[in-house]
């Protein structure tokens, strides 16, 4: 494995001055694509690093139609060769370069084949940079995805109908990978008449962002909690891709597909470009810093000869015209920064740009008119990042004391955010994402509440027992009731120490089971086998429970009658444990939904350990239930 997985490194310190902006940056690829357990491999993955701008890209080939073999490797290559003829990060013309390629393909297939059912289709993820931002493109169901601090950032979206369920709220992300209709496609590339090819604004890259793009193949058989764990403990790229392949061979429940991955280290990107300097300013730069008195006489000469020859109005029109050029390009770099840097919700960064753009303006205005409105929609802009860049700070106030268990100081921090935020346009989902956290954090407050009124009963001292034990009972009831709604939020230290507290309660005055003496169990033992011995055995726990509790009805000894509710009793407890279990299965297997099968299968252990001293479970069942449901909890961690 370790050997197939490519890695390279664009940094080469001895040409820096001499070969372009690649090499002031250092950006660390690795990629690898495989046929997984199919016969042939259907992926591609290829780039270009070129003095100025690089070209990433990875195509699955979405297996059918006449050209399904070679198509991946055809569109790579067609893309790659585009993008080296007229390399760029602008919009649209990467969608022109894609649409060509796509438009070409098509034809060469009606050339070939009569339907377009027989047309062979892919999917695509590209990334291309200057070194300083970057575009994305995609189309299909091959992903990219951008990891800053190890969070997913940014992600692409998958042209399918598994994805427009995802949009319309009917089921989860993660959900997307275990559908059949996630290879039902919406766009095909190289197929369909026309085709709309997804294209990113301008992303502003940070040192040690990662970039990730990768197939279906690799996808299906990870989560964005994987990837986001393993880029955190992966220090090289190499080690990222190979970690991540471990990751998804081991998730893998069928046959492997074909999967390609291709990981880029942003170590070192370069700053956003200021504008070029003009031709004035650099005839100042080389007066003043040229030692050569000859040539420095020689170049104010020059200067001069500008003046004179051109005339005083002349040059009074090419400086400012130089100057106006000058200000709009910063203007227009700024503003794209600015437009980035709010679209990654990095606020602080937005407000610095865009107050910079009024500057700008207002240094732009002693040269040419700018429009009122130009300045009115900066200062709208600014205003509400200024308001968002409060909001975000509130929110993250917020998340702390939720995590920290505050929650009287969480709803304070949401309100004021929400009370903050009013109704600009920028975030139209951030006031119901606030929403959402304030009612939680409102809920949890008023179960706070509740807890410590709990906490005191259950700690209430008196010298009398009868109102202590009464207190006591009273605060266990309290608890039962509050500690569902911990758990659902996952406080679960909270509810771990409820649960605890319960427990040790339940324990100390459960009722000490009647046990018949050593004479009479013997009688028990000489009793002919009831069939709910039998069914227990078989572990048919539901039907040995009514045959227990149909022999209690005709039972005619107190032996009897002891032994048959001391059964039934047990039998019940252990049908709460079994039905928590199963449920824990069920989600593991049909949901795929690992957190609620742990929670499952921790309260099933819970209800089970109840059993453990009780005289009518076989030891040898209540030690084999126990074990095989700490083995399920330890394949989960």
């Amino acid at each position: 494995m370790d050997k197939e997985i490519k890695e390279r490194e664009n940094e080469n310190t001895t040409q820096v001055s001499l070969l372009g902006r690649k090499y002031q940056s250092v950006f660390i690829t690795s990629f690898l694509s495989e046929r997984g357990d199919r016969p042939k491999n259907n992926g591609y993955v290829s780039y270009i690093e070129l003095d100025n701008f690089g070209c990433w890209v990875v195509v699955d080939g979405d297996n059918g139609g006449i050209f399904k073999d070679k198509i991946a490797p055809y569109i790579g290559e067609s893309i790659i060769e585009s993008f080296i003829a007229n390399p760029t990060i602008d919009k649209r013309e990467i969608e022109k370069m894609l649409l060509s390629i796509h438009k070409k393909y098509r034809n060469m297939q009606s050339e070939e084949v009569n339907i377009e059912d027989d047309y062979s289709t892919c999917s695509i993820a590209m990334f291309v940079t200057d070194y300083a931002v970057a575009t994305f493109a995609s189309v299909g169901n091959a992903r990219y995805g951008v990891l800053r601090n190890h969070k997913l950032v940014k992600k692409s979206n998958d042209d399918t109908l598994a994805y427009l369920q995802y949009e319309a709220g009917n089921i989860l992300y993660d959900e997307i990978r275990f559908r059949k209709d996630k290879n039902i496609f919406t766009k095909r590339f190289g197929a369909d008449r026309s085709i709309k090819i997804n294209v990113s604004d301008i992303f502003v890259l940070r040192p040690n962002d990662r970039v990730l793009l990768y197939t279906q193949g690799a996808w299906e058989n990870l989560d964005e909690e994987d990837i986001e764990l393993i880029s955190e403990r992966a220090e090289r790229p190499g080690k990222f891709i190979g970690n991540l392949v471990n990751k998804m061979k081991r998730n893998c429940f069928l046959s492997l597909g074909n999967y390609a991955f291709c990981g880029i280290y942003i170590n070192r990107p370069l700053d956003v470009p200021a504008p070029p300097e003009s031709s004035i300013s650099k005839l100042k730069t080389q007066i003043s810093k040229n030692k050569n008195s000859l040539k420095k006489k020689i170049l104010v000469i020059l200067a001069l000869l500008i003046l004179i020859g051109g005339g005083v109005p002349a040059y009074q029109k090419i400086k400012l015209n130089n100057q106006i050029n000058s200000i709009e390009k910063e203007i227009a770099f700024t503003l794209e920064k600015g437009k980035a840097e709010i679209q990654e919700k990095e606020y602080a960064g937005a407000i610095t740009n865009y107050q910079k753009i009024k500057d700008l303006y207002i240094e732009l205005e002693t040269y040419k008119e700018v429009p009122d409105e130009r300045l009115k929609e900066i200062d709208s802009i600014l205003e509400e990042v200024q308001i968002l860049n409060r909001v975000q700070t509130l929110s993250k106030q917020g998340e702390d004391n939720l995590e920290s268990y505050k929650f009287k100081e969480a709803v304070k921090a949401y309100e004021e955010a929400i009370l903050t935020l009013g109704n600009i346009s920028l975030e139209k989902n951030t006031k119901e994402i606030l929403s959402q956290q304030l009612e939680v954090s409102k809920k949890l407050s008023e179960v706070q509440e509740i807890k410590i009124k709990a906490d005191e009963l259950y700690n209430y001292q008196s010298k009398n027992s009868k109102t202590r034990k009464a207190k006591q009972k009273e605060a266990i009831d309290l608890y039962k009731n509050i500690a569902p709604i911990y758990k659902e939020y996952n406080k679960n230290i909270i509810y771990d120490e409820i649960i605890e507290k319960i427990n040790k309660y339940e324990e100390e005055n459960k009722p000490k089971p009647v046990t018949p003496k050593k004479q009479e169990l013997k009688k028990v033992v000489k009793l002919p086998a009831y069939r709910g011995d039998r069914e227990f055995k078989e572990f048919k726990y539901y039907t040995s429970l009514k045959s227990y509790e149909n022999a209690l009805k005709g039972a005619n000894t107190p032996e009897k009658k002891e032994y048959l509710k001391g059964k039934i009793a047990m039998n019940k407890q252990l049908l709460v444990a079994v039905e928590l279990e199963l449920k824990g299965d069920e989600y593991l297997e049909k949901r795929k939904d690992s957190k609620k099968a742990k929670k499952y299968y921790e309260e099933a252990l819970v209800e089970n350990k109840k059993l453990a001293n009780n005289d009518y479970m076989p030891k040898d069942r209540y030690n084999a239930i126990i074990n095989r449901l700490e083995n399920k909890l330890k394949k989960l961690k």
